[in-house]
């Protein structure tokens, strides 16, 4: 009986790697419910593009493909560790496609593909093919996503990639990216991954590559994305880092992205010495309007009320940058001077007076700011929403207002 267990195992090892030989169209991977082989059939599953295992064989195979890799290729004591060449190459790939299929949490076994990588024993984009299939599976695991960041990192280092394989790289990760999201709400490591991926995608040098459009593409994605998920933090951390990549845009990308957006007209010539600080209250006010018309039709969202205290917080540290100053230890200090010695500060820092504050507390964009506040948080506590007291009290003891409240 033993036998003819392992006769089937092996048997199904040999199906799945099959499959593989069309590892560049699958699509995705799952395990289908099936308690017996009352069919008599192969388990391994192929259906447009999808590869599929019946339930009722995972345990055998996994025990027996773990077995068997743990045993041969992995180190153990003073044991003596099988050294992996072309000849066995072929079989370890197939161990490592089934037992990582079935559990990809398994940090060891990444590090096995890995090496197999770097003996040239597996392509770079099959690879990225391959963690597609486990992600389908399990999109919140980061053992994939850490192999895929790997993986990138060697393939954009070929200095002479094309644009239209940089091209296809791009909507394949976000698309991957964008999947798991969905499969799994508050999927902290898919927007992690995709954080990295934009941020990767900034070095690269590739003068047909324009970075500033992709960031216009991901903040207008962020934006319907959060539309749609509003208990979902994860996105909404991504969607802040959206609107810092908005900042460093250009004039030529800037125009584009504010010809379809009705920014305040107003900031633009209250601030008009200082096109930074414009460009940075445009697209923050935007924000806060976009907040608002959320909060109004979801009530009741922590989320959507901590993402405010981003954007609130922002508007306060754009206003401390214009009037030179900064929050240290609680209190409000002048910028410190790099030409000064520590005493010399120490010393101006002391005789900051009331004036700096009242300056800055009597401003237009400060009062408007916290006028817009007062009035949105006495509205949402008609309507019986809890936060806005919360919220209300981060502004108070976090933010220093207590005073102006």
């Amino acid at each position: 009986m033993e036998e003819d267990k392992f006769a089937l195992v092996e048997k199904i090892i040999k199906d799945i790697y099959a499959v593989f030989s069309r590892i560049a169209e699958l699509r995705s991977f799952d395990i289908v419910p099936v308690d017996t082989n009352f069919r008599n059939k192969s388990p391994v599953l192929y259906l447009e593009n999808c590869l599929g295992l019946e339930s009722w064989c995972i345990k055998h195979v996994y025990m027996y493909c773990y077995s068997e890799i743990m045993d041969r290729y992995c180190h153990k004591g003073r044991r003596k560790v099988f050294k992996v060449s072309s000849v066995n190459a072929d079989r370890m790939i197939k161990l490592l496609n089934v037992t990582l299929l079935l559990n990809p949490d398994l940090s060891t076994l990444w590090n096995k593909r890995r090496m197999l990588v770097e003996k040239s024993m597996l392509d770079n984009y099959n690879e990225l093919h391959f963690t597609r299939l486990v992600i389908s599976r399990k999109p919140k695991c980061n053992d994939a996503f850490a192999y895929r960041r790997w993986l990138l990192d060697i393939i954009f280092a070929d200095k002479s990639l094309q644009i239209t394989s940089i091209r296809d790289i791009i909507n394949e990760e976000l698309n991957i990216c964008t999947q798991a999201s969905d499969r799994s709400p508050n999927n902290y490591h898919s927007w992690n991954h995709r954080m990295w991926f934009v941020n990767k995608l900034k070095t690269l040098e590739n003068p047909l590559f324009d970075i500033y459009n992709q960031y216009i593409k991901e903040y207008n994605f962020s934006e319907q994305w959060t539309a749609k998920n509003v208990s979902d933090y994860s996105c909404f951390h991504y969607r802040q880092f959206c609107i810092r990549n908005h900042y460093l845009l250009n004039e030529e990308s800037w125009k584009k992205f504010t010809t379809n957006l009705n920014l305040r007209k107003v900031l633009v010539k209250i601030l008009a010495d200082n096109v930074y600080i414009c460009r940075k209250l445009e697209i923050i006010f935007h924000e806060l309007a976009v907040n608002n018309e959320l909060i109004r039709f979801y009530k009741h969202h922590e989320t959507l009320w901590y993402h405010r205290r981003f954007i609130v917080h922002e508007i306060i540290e754009i206003i401390y940058e214009h009037f030179c100053l900064t929050k240290s230890n609680g209190v409000l200090v002048r910028n410190t001077c790099k030409k000064c010695t520590y005493d010399e500060e120490r010393q101006k820092q002391a005789k900051i007076v009331r004036y700096d504050t009242n300056c800055m507390y009597s401003s237009v964009l400060f009062n408007v700011m916290l006028t817009h506040e007062k009035k949105f948080i006495e509205e949402m506590r008609t309507n019986l929403d809890n936060y806005a007291d919360r919220h209300e009290k981060y502004l108070k003891f976090v933010e220093g207002l207590h005073h102006v409240m």
